[in-house]
């Protein structure tokens, strides 16, 4: 009888330690999301010194693949906006409310799902790439610094200004959030 409680214990003590386990790996297998505060990040910037660049492609362009980040520049580069620091400066007030408030990340969904036509970059010569923004995931969500997080009209907003009229603002202001 003593041999069958020290099996029960050891198969108890094992199976903990697997809970524990598969626990801890479920909790980290997620990437962490920084409490970003983009309006603290260009605080500490020469405004000279940052660029906003703007990536975005037609809806209509039907590729043999979901595009990711790198396949939207490629194929973009030429026709790329950038708005230089000081032309930055009368959005400040639209920068300062993207923060951890806004940045949801999409923990229950993880999806590898990426068909990005709409990409932007805040860069910083003394820094380099500051905060970026890949629109759009499953369920419109957004990839903010290669995490995804839900969907948020301020991601929009910041680059609104600077966006031709075209198909894409149009299909922003129809679609994105109402």
């Amino acid at each position: 009888m003593g041999a069958n409680k020290r099996s029960i214990f050891r198969i108890i003590i094992m199976m903990l330690i697997a809970v524990i386990t598969l626990s801890s790996y479920k909790i980290n297998a997620y990437p962490k999301l920084k409490s970003y505060d983009l309006s603290q990040l260009i605080k500490n910037e020469d405004m000279d010194d940052v660029r906003l660049t703007i990536y975005h492609a037609s809806l209509l362009i039907l590729t043999p693949y979901p595009w990711k980040v790198d396949d939207l520049i490629r194929a973009t580069s030429e026709d790329k906006i950038v708005i230089e620091g000081k032309e930055l400066e009368a959005y400040i007030p639209i920068l300062n409310q993207i923060n951890k408030d806004v940045l949801n990340p999409v923990w229950w969904k993880k999806s590898p799902y990426q068909d990005v036509r709409l990409y932007y970059v805040f860069e910083s010569k003394k820094n380099g790439k500051l905060f970026d923004v890949g629109l759009w995931g499953f369920d419109n969500s957004h990839y903010v610094n290669g995490i995804e997080v839900k969907e948020n009209r301020l991601f929009y907003d910041v680059i609104m200004p600077f966006l031709p009229d075209g198909e894409m603002k149009q299909f922003i202001k129809k679609w994105s959030l109402g």
